[in-house]
């Protein structure tokens, strides 16, 4: 909901910017948020129990070429 981005939006000391109900601002809003997750030094971003029994050991991190 709005409101949620909102919260994590001001969580991050971001402001929102785009119009209301616009897909395409919300995701660059929210892209702008996992950016601040993605340099935070908290650990934001982990595997939570959404992926449980998904194997991502074996993941390929190289860029296809």
């Amino acid at each position: 909901s709005d409101v949620y981005k909102r919260q994590m939006l001001r969580h991050h000391k971001l402001q929102f910017e785009g119009r209301l109900h616009c897909g395409a601002d919300d995701a660059r809003n929210l892209a702008r948020v996992a950016l601040a997750l993605l340099e935070a030094d908290e650990d934001p971003l982990r595997v939570n129990d959404a992926l449980a029994g998904v194997d991502i050991s074996d993941r390929d991190d190289e860029a296809p070429s």
